[in-house]
C-alpha cells in the first residue's frame, strides 16, 4: 500500500485535517488540532536520522 493511498483514505475520515512540518505528516481529528492520531514520517531529518527513511517508497506511520 502506498503512502499516498494511506492519506487519502485518512483524509477522507470527517473531521480530519492535514499539517505538514519538518518532514512529516500529522492528522489531527476535530478542531482542537492537540495531538495527531496519525504521524507519517517519509524522509529522515534533523529529530529522526538512524530511521534511514531517505530510500524510494520507504516510510513510518505512526498510529495512536
Amino acid at each position: 500500500m502506498s503512502l499516498q493511498h494511506i492519506e487519502q483514505h485518512i483524509t477522507e475520515l470527517p473531521n480530519v485535517t492535514k499539517l505538514e512540518s519538518f518532514g512529516y505528516t500529522f492528522f489531527f481529528y476535530g478542531p482542537e488540532q492537540v495531538l495527531p492520531f496519525v504521524t507519517f514520517a517519509a524522509s529522515d531529518n534533523e529529530h529522526d536520522n538512524v530511521s534511514n527513511l531517505n530510500r524510494d517508497g520507504v516510510f513510518r506511520v505512526n498510529i495512536s
